[in-house]
């Protein structure tokens, strides 16, 4: 019988697909570079065994697996921008999860996937695109982060997708995965909605175009996770 680590052990645990930080490097005649390239093929396969052995949860590395699965229990509420294998996972571990998505044709194939594994706790919604006014988004970011000009368009894009997780009270929620759009938008519209306590898993977090926001969650409890070629980040709210 297996029996559950609480966070601070999983925290601590070390399995054979433990990975213990970031090789990928941009291409270059550098070592770090020529490094990641003779890496690369086996940290593929070691994830390829980590994702044969857990093939219904979601596409991060097996650390933030791990501390995920110590977290969530099965009164857990939480959120998700985006779906996939990931929504199947948080159905099964938890009470509740609500999944956003920004494609009516992957809502419907998910809504039969879930039917497929029985699963009752997880509710599924489509949020079209829908470009909004520039007004609308005056105040949103927060004065002390410096954000590129550039993502005003993605927040007006998408801001139904990043809005949509207002159905829920703040500190109402116990996590929020994001993996789908406008990241760094849905990542500032969530800290409010975790309660004290709460996690915020944020997948492909070693992209550079998410540096500027980091600053803002320096106050949280903060864990990288690596699978040698990509980064998924956690932070747990004070």
């Amino acid at each position: 019988m297996n029996i559950p680590l609480s966070f601070d052990q999983a925290l601590k645990k070390k399995s054979f697909f433990y990975i213990s930080k970031d090789f990928k490097a941009r291409p270059s005649l550098s070592f770090s570079f020529l490094r990641y390239l003779f890496l690369y093929p086996f940290l593929k396969i070691i994830y390829f065994l980590y994702r044969w052995n857990e093939p219904i949860t979601p596409n991060v590395p097996v650390k933030a697996l791990e501390l995920i699965r110590a977290f969530i229990k099965k009164e857990s509420k939480g959120f998700e921008y985006g779906m996939g294998k990931s929504t199947i996972f948080f159905g099964r571990e938890s009470d509740f999860i609500h999944s956003v998505s920004t494609s009516e044709t992957w809502v419907e194939e998910m809504e039969k996937r879930i039917e497929k594994y029985n699963i009752k706790h997880v509710k599924l919604h489509f949020t079209p695109v829908k470009t909004t006014k520039i007004e609308t988004i005056e105040s949103f970011y927060p004065p002390q982060v410096r954000i590129p000009s550039y993502r005003s368009g993605i927040c007006r894009k998408y801001w139904a997708f990043i809005q949509s997780i207002d159905r829920f009270n703040d500190e109402s929620l116990d996590f929020v995965f994001i993996q789908d759009k406008a990241r760094i938008e849905c990542l500032i519209k969530s800290r409010n909605k975790v309660r004290s306590g709460g996690m915020i898993i944020f997948k492909d977090s070693d992209k550079k175009r998410y540096s500027s926001i980091m600053q803002i969650m320096r106050d949280w409890q903060k864990v990288d996770t690596f699978s040698g070629f990509s980064k998924t980040t956690i932070w747990i709210k004070p």
